[in-house]
């Protein structure tokens, strides 16, 4: 499902499906809800975009306490346990140099701006369409992990139920659901229908073509997937109100101002094998056998691994600094008070499945799973960058030419070689890459896009895009300068290179005269 994380340029809603609602309630039809504006805090709307790398002493003196924490623990040699509560006096001992340093470059803690401890909450009411929202919503639930996009986009598995498995398609189900006293309107994200019959929590699943997954390991039930899930969720902040669920107020068209409570629901949907809709799933990946990928130059897989993991912890430190911002007058209970916070930075790196997803260099992957895991590395950076990986409607004025209007996307290309055979695979069409047709580099395009509302030359939008994705994830940024690996095609391995790519592509449109 290409689609998942990508909002079209016509914006429009994948195949309908006769599902009945999970609730009997009296729905518009489902095109009508998707042109509903729904209006609540703005707050609540925030984007809460990639921390860019800290600067200044505090973000050293940090990181040199939370590396050797780690140090410790691997060494063996301290009565500590891996709990971010232990502050003990021989781990605090063996610390003290750093958490001083760390103490030090706090003296200024109080001058924290506000960007970088809090976001502030603007009182004035917003609106969305749900058109709108749903895009970023998804964008949002896949941040923390690429096994969500698997569980969203379904998986082949089997269900347990009456002692009988059964074998089909199982998908993660995201819905909104919109509840005041007489009405529920229920909204399945992904198909933009009505919510389909969820299975029941208890309900064993085990996937049969997600080896290694996290999230769903051997035999799960449902209830333990979703909570996995949602704790790895709840360190997402943007998305911590449509848990519990927020005051809103909607306007569908030809209803009346209506409010209530929105809320976001997940469960797991079953298609057996059986049923002509798991028929209809697109196999197109699975038609020809791929080469794999095992990234073999161990100096560039060290940094690889060591990039990814300085970046999330920037990431996780960033989260503590509010923790950090008021701290005990007395020395020693100050110091225990940063100790124990690096623990806590030091727990949650070790729990991350982000950095599990972003650390992928180690482990020999098929193309389509490579590509898959960079393009939700690329992706997570900005929802911006998102939707121009997608496509987006712009203007477009080349040199010695008239404007044109068209779609413009920013395609991103995994090249692999080998002395045989060359592979280019189109990370969001995923699959192999068609011949580009690239406007000028010299082009200027003008779009209602938030990087192109003013007129913009391709080369310093490209120049831009690129910025973002060395400062938001440079292990994926190495990629850029071929890389050696081991190209697996069935039986036959060859040393060959990995390289990214990228490059415009502008499809023109006819205006439609009425």
């Amino acid at each position: 499902m290409t689609d998942l994380l990508q909002p079209t340029l016509a914006t429009q809603a994948p195949q309908a499906r006769s599902l009945p609602a999970i609730h009997r309630v009296n729905s518009p039809d489902p095109t009508i809800l998707r042109q509903t504006v729904l209006r609540w805090q703005s707050a609540i709307f925030s984007s809460a975009a990639i921390q860019l790398p800290g600067s200044g002493d505090r973000f050293t003196t940090l990181h040199h306490l939370v590396k050797r924490i780690a140090q410790i623990r691997a060494s063996g040699t301290a009565a500590i346990s891996n709990s971010s509560a232990d502050s003990s006096p021989s781990l605090l001992e063996q610390v003290r140099p750093e958490a001083q340093a760390v103490l030090a470059s706090l003296t200024s803690i109080e001058s924290l701006s506000d960007q970088e401890v809090a976001t502030v909450v603007d009182p004035q009411q917003s609106a969305q369409s749900l058109q709108t929202l749903i895009p970023w919503l998804l964008w949002n639930l896949v941040q923390t992990t690429h096994e969500a996009v698997q569980l969203i986009e379904g998986f082949t598995g089997q269900i347990r139920q009456a002692e009988t498995w059964q074998s089909g398609t199982i998908r993660l189900v995201v819905g909104l659901k919109l509840t005041q006293a007489a009405t529920t309107y229920a909204f399945d994200l992904v198909t933009q229908q009505a919510l389909p019959p969820l299975l029941a929590r208890e309900t064993q699943i085990r996937a049969e073509d997600l080896p290694g997954h996290v999230l769903l390991q051997s035999t799960s039930t449902v209830g333990a997937v979703l909570q996995g899930f949602i704790a790895q969720l709840k360190t997402h902040s943007v998305l911590q109100h449509y848990w519990t669920g927020f005051a809103a107020s909607w306007l569908i068209p030809h209803h009346p101002w209506q409010s209530g409570l929105a809320v976001l629901e997940l469960g797991f949907e079953f298609i057996p094998t059986a049923s002509s809709l798991a028929a209809q799933g697109d196999n197109s990946r699975n038609a020809a056998v791929q080469p794999c990928v095992k990234f073999s130059q161990r100096a560039w897989l060290e940094q690889h691994i060591s990039t990814a993991v300085e970046h999330q912890l920037t990431q996780v430190l960033h989260a503590i600094l509010p923790a950090l911002r008021h701290l005990p007058e007395e020395p020693d209970v100050a110091l225990a008070h940063v100790v124990e916070q690096g623990c806590a930075a030091m727990d949650e790196l070790q729990c991350s499945l982000t950095l599990a997803s972003r650390t992928f260099g180690q482990q020999p992957l098929c193309l389509d799973a490579l590509g898959l895991r960079l393009l939700w590395n690329i992706n997570r950076t900005a929802y911006e960058l998102m939707q121009l990986t997608s496509g987006t409607s712009v203007t477009l004025l080349a040199p010695q030419a008239d404007w044109q209007k068209g779609a413009l996307r920013f395609v991103m290309h995994l090249v692999l070689r080998t002395p045989n055979q060359v592979w280019q695979w189109d990370l969001v069409q995923r699959s192999a890459a068609a011949t580009l047709v690239s406007p000028s580099s010299d082009a200027i395009v003008q779009a209602d896009h938030a990087w192109c509302v003013e007129p913009i030359v391709l080369r310093d939008l490209e120049a831009q895009i690129w910025q973002l994705i060395e400062q938001a994830a440079p292990e994926i940024a190495m990629l850029r300068t071929t890389t050696e690996a081991i190209i697996t095609l069935g039986q036959v391995a060859e040393l060959g290179t990995v390289q990214l790519v990228a490059a415009f592509e502008f499809t023109p449109v006819q205006d439609q005269e009425t």
